[in-house]
């Protein structure tokens, strides 16, 4: 596992912003983003989908400098703070609905972590179809989620999100007021993702879901990992393209 890089890199990334470093250590704690990074390969083009403000590809190429990493994510905002912390030298970055991903056989791998509880499931189902056709084949689909099928995870969640929905307008109002001052601006843009959400829903999956799926639509499970000792039980898996999606 990749914690111990993961803490050294993340101590120097955010050495001179104190408090994002504190939101974000929080946020990265609980979902364990960094051990993914051992299930992607060490060289080749590697499609990161979902990457907000590029904090994990700058890290695959931190551990592997012969990655080429090209970063994809909705949100014009966070796509120009990633340009500004780490475009260039083996990453770029775009600004693109990652289900409409429209790439054929260009990637030797794609990574998508913690971003499908974002995604409604239908939407979900056309991302990793346009996942198959960008990838070369035998590329590498890594994925990390919360595994909603783990006894009381989806109570805890449910009552999680019905406090959003509850409290969600008084926790944003704040939190813009919050972003007037810098110490609030990470606070405020990640609350807005959240409680910004239309249904302030999540939609998690059990991990056999997508096994089931990506196995019909021409992926192979090669390699999970369980990752307790959080407050949720997160998988990672990795999928090899062995037949074309549909």
């Amino acid at each position: 596992m990749s914690r111990s890089d993961w803490d050294q890199f993340f101590s120097r990334e955010f050495s001179e912003e104190r408090i994002k470093k504190y939101f974000y250590k929080f946020k990265y704690g609980t979902a364990p983003i960094y051990a993914a990074e051992e299930f992607l390969p060490p060289t080749g083009v590697i499609y990161d989908l979902g990457c907000g403000e590029g904090v994990f590809c700058k890290f695959l190429r931190w551990k592997s400098p012969s990655r080429q990493v090209v970063g994809i994510d909705l949100s014009e905002n966070r796509i120009e703070k990633a340009r500004r912390r780490s475009e260039g030298g083996g990453i770029k970055y775009a600004v693109s609905d990652i289900a409409e991903l429209n790439e054929e056989n260009i990637a030797d791998a794609v990574s998508i972590v913690h971003v499908l509880y974002l995604l409604p499931v239908e939407k979900q189902k056309r991302l990793f179809i346009a996942c198959n056709k960008a990838l070369k084949m035998n590329g590498r689909l890594v994925i990390l989620s919360l595994d909603a099928g783990e006894a009381g995870t989806k109570s805890i969640l449910e009552a999680f999100f019905f406090a959003l929905r509850v409290g969600g307008g008084l926790f944003r109002s704040a939190a813009k007021l919050l972003s007037l001052f810098h110490i609030g601006k990470p606070i405020a843009e990640e609350t807005d993702v959240i409680f910004g959400h239309r249904e302030n829903k999540p939609y998690y999956q059990r991990e056999r879901a997508y096994i089931d799926y990506l196995s019909a639509i021409g992926f192979r499970l090669e390699k999970r990992e369980l990752l307790r000792g959080t407050p949720f039980t997160y998988f990672v898996h990795q999928y090899v393209k062995e037949g074309n999606g549909r």
